[in-house]
């Protein structure tokens, strides 16, 4: 997503935040309580966090993601059930659930799955 989408997604709703990693460089975007659009840049390779985006340079580019925000698994399951596409991440697999295939839970996925709803 170009960054203009995602300024435009954050400020219409500030409870999402957004990412990009471009190389060693992760930047975050999101809304404070105040309405203000904020930036945080994480250069990854040596593990400083904090820097301010002006350090990092230029923001605006392509490659904007919206973070996924975590559910907990039933209410994951209960989204796949009105219709959504559902995501699990265990440390042996990640699988999605369309809503028009057959859910099969294993243990593991209960137990240790960190679960998502897809736009």
């Amino acid at each position: 997503m170009k960054y203009w989408e995602i300024v435009k997604r954050l400020t219409e709703n500030p409870a999402l935040s957004g990412v990009a990693v471009i190389g060693s460089i992760r930047y975050e975007l999101y809304v404070d309580d105040s309405r203000t659009l904020q930036s945080a840049t994480h250069y990854l390779q040596l593990g400083t966090n904090g820097t301010s985006i002006g350090e990092a340079g230029n923001i605006d580019f392509d490659g904007w993601e919206i973070v996924k925000q975590q559910v907990t698994w039933q209410e994951a399951i209960q989204a796949w059930a009105d219709g959504e596409v559902v995501k699990v991440i265990t440390i042996h697999l990640n699988y999605v659930f369309s809503p028009n295939e057959k859910m099969e839970l294993w243990p593991v996925m209960i137990q240790d799955g960190t679960w998502y709803v897809e736009d």
